[in-house]
Parts: C-alpha cells; structure tokens; sequence
C-alpha cells in the first residue's frame, strides 16, 4: 500500500497564496490552521508538502518516502495570461521524474 492510500491522503489541495516583499504566505483553506511561510516559490512547494503531511499526521519517516508532491497545476501556454491566479491556487500530486541521461 502506498502513502496516499494508507494515509487517505487527497489528489490535489486548494492553497492561497499571499505574496508580499518578504516572501510568500500559503494558507490551506480545506484544512482549517494549516498554513506556511517561504521566501521563493520553489521553498513555498516543499513548506507546502510538509505543513500538508504534517498537519495529516503523516509519520515523518513515510512522509520522506512518498514518492509524490502537491505542486502548482501545470498551465497551458494560452491560458497562462488568464488563468494564472486560479493555477497557481489548485496544487496537484504528481510524481516526479528524474533523468540522469
């Protein structure tokens, strides 16, 4: 059994984000107190993962093993300019691929 089914854990979570000229500010809405703090988007990812698993009660020691993360929904180029609150407000769980080639 994976992770997610063990942990009954969501495919895609809703996050707001807040940005100011210290950082970025992410808060989740489904799960009431849960929010964190970075100061670049790429930290706000990983602050985001962890306050999630956290929250959840992930098991530090599986939560280190998932082989997934929530990040930003992917963006069609022609909606980039439309649609770029709402995507960057839905995160997915997708699994990574690593290339070594």
């Amino acid at each position: 059994m994976d992770i997610k089914e063990k942990y009954k854990l969501p495919n895609y979570i809703y996050v707001k984000i807040h940005k100011s000229k210290q950082g970025f500010t992410a808060v989740l809405p489904d799960y009431p107190g849960c929010m964190t703090y970075a100061e670049n988007i790429s930290e706000l990812v990983e602050n985001v993962n962890d306050a999630l698993l956290t929250y959840l009660d992930v098991p530090r020691k599986d939560a280190l093993k998932a082989d997934f993360l929530y990040s930003p929904n992917p963006v069609k180029k022609q909606e980039k300019k439309i649609r770029i609150k709402e995507v960057l407000n839905k995160f997915v769980s997708i699994t990574p691929h690593v290339s070594y080639a």
